[in-house]
């Protein structure tokens, strides 16, 4: 197959492709068949339902073993605290591990790193089930959290998938399903824990890993390209510049072409130099300090601070501490802690997940056209308006243990009833060193309001940053970023 993938689709060369709507497509598809966004639908669709899947499964074996803390405290002759370690240390590995791994699948392909990350999953859930000691699990733990990478991964390819206009909608769909993983877990694993014990929860999720591997292996193409124009994906410029030379509205609507079958046996190779960077050498920084440098970015540092803040206090922690704290307090066995810290995160995440992705697309689409008649471009800071929900309701969720507590001193014959209902409805923010001290010092309701008064001044960087942002991005010339 002759070379083309540095081809990519120019004003002077190839017609402007347009969407359904007549909007300029941002990026523009190059002429290459190795580029995924001229995959065709069912296969983009088919690597997003597998992508979202390996997430689910990942995080599915990795946090079924979390409600057995009681288990584990009695197993291993060690406090309930103490028995959530080994969540925290899966959860400290996978945010250091995407740092090392993701820059590496970049230069040597994301199936490679997807076949990496699924294996290690199944050794390390194998190896954990028959852990002689609790520092021989916690050390296992630490090695399985690196798998969560093919999570992170998975978020980068859809940009490379999808055209901006689909991205909001497609991002919903994979986070429902692979985040729905780690609400899951509890409840399938405090339903397996109650009858086989916590060492089948890890034997169940290294047999669930182990089909996962296989499906990877056959059936999921890779998604490296280097596009040639890298800035031209997310520079909504671009459609300025077009508009320009065109006239609004000329060009044609895109067509994916046809799916060769030596194309698509193609895409299964674990190595391919035309997807590779082109040959040179480079340096550890280079590779792996790009993030770091990306932080140094107001526009990329104030959301990566604010979404870690509300997911830690939204969705991580009451999956991780959670358990401890409805053993303690309320004498929770395995089965009623998954139940009582699952259900209640996935019915949230699923509405929330099911309307911000195609709300952030008509947003953002919306803007896109006034843009265009103007004859400016659209700022991505208008995704930013989709988290003004989440700035009221994840501070309101914290504040209701407050009255709950007030609940339990008033009518104490429901507080059984009425905080079992919040603790499986409420959002709440637990990390493992400090929720549970803070809570006992000063009382559990007090301890929420001091994290909800976090949120929201988290949140007011957010607001900065959808004024100013634009701005800041302009006088810093953002183009230069990878530079």
């Amino acid at each position: 197959m002759a070379s083309d993938s540095s081809t990519i689709a120019s004003k002077d060369e190839v017609t402007l492709k347009l969407d359904q709507s007549g909007l300029p497509l941002v990026p523009q598809p190059t002429t290459s068949p190795l580029d995924p966004l001229n995959y065709p639908n069912w296969l983009k669709y088919l690597i997003l339902a597998e992508t979202s899947l390996l997430g689910f499964i990942t995080e599915l074996a990795i946090d079924m073993i979390n409600p057995t803390v009681d288990q584990l405290s009695q197993e291993f002759h060690i406090s309930l605290q103490v028995a959530t370690y080994h969540s925290l240390v899966v959860r400290v590995t996978g945010a250091v591990g995407p740092i090392v791994m993701l820059p590496l699948a970049n230069i040597y392909g994301h199936r490679l790193m997807f076949l990496i990350c699924t294996s290690l999953t199944v050794i390390a859930c194998a190896v954990a089930a028959i852990s002689k000691s609790f520092a021989m699990l916690i050390a296992i733990r630490g090695l399985i959290g690196i798998s969560t990478t093919s999570q992170v991964l998975g978020v980068g390819i859809i940009p490379r998938l999808f055209f901006l206009h689909q991205r909001g909608r497609m991002m919903g769909l994979f986070l429902l399903v692979s985040f729905s993983g780690a609400h899951f877990a509890p409840i399938i694993g405090g339903l397996v824990a109650t009858g086989l014990g916590w060492r089948w929860t890890c034997w169940t999720g290294a047999i669930i890993a182990g089909c996962a591997l296989l499906v990877v292996t056959f059936f999921l193409p890779d998604t490296l390209f280097q596009r040639p124009d890298q800035d031209s994906a997310v520079d909504t410029s671009r459609c300025k510049e077009w508009n320009a030379a065109t006239g609004s509205g000329e060009g044609e609507v895109f067509r994916a072409p046809p799916m060769r079958l030596a194309t698509y046996v193609r895409s299964l190779r674990l190595l391919d130099s035309e997807r590779m960077p082109a040959r040179r050498s480079f340096s550890l920084w280079e590779v792996f300090g790009r993030p770091v440098k990306l932080m140094a970015y107001p526009w990329v540092f104030l959301p990566v601070v604010y979404c870690s803040i509300i997911a830690t206090y939204a969705s991580v922690g009451p999956l991780l501490i959670a358990p401890a704290i409805f053993t303690e307090v309320y004498h929770f066995d395995s089965l009623q802690n998954g139940l009582a810290s699952g259900l209640s995160i996935q019915a949230g995440m699923m509405i929330g997940e099911v309307f911000s992705g195609t709300v952030t697309d008509r947003l953002i689409k919306r803007a896109r056209k006034r843009a265009l008649e103007k004859g400016t471009s659209a700022e991505p800071e208008i995704r930013l308006q989709g988290l003004w929900p989440v700035a009221v309701i994840v501070p309101l969720g914290l504040l209701i243990r407050l009255y709950t507590s007030l609940c339990q001193d008033v009518h104490s014959s429901l507080c059984g009833d009425g905080v079992g209902l919040y603790r499986r409805s409420v959002l709440v923010l637990v990390l493992v060193f400090y929720e549970i001290p803070l809570g006992r010092s000063v009382g559990y309701e007090w301890a929420f309001v001091v994290f909800a008064a976090i949120c929201v001044f988290a949140f007011l960087g957010i607001v900065v940053l959808m004024r100013k942002g634009a701005d800041w991005r302009k006088r810093k010339n953002e183009t230069n970023i990878g530079e």
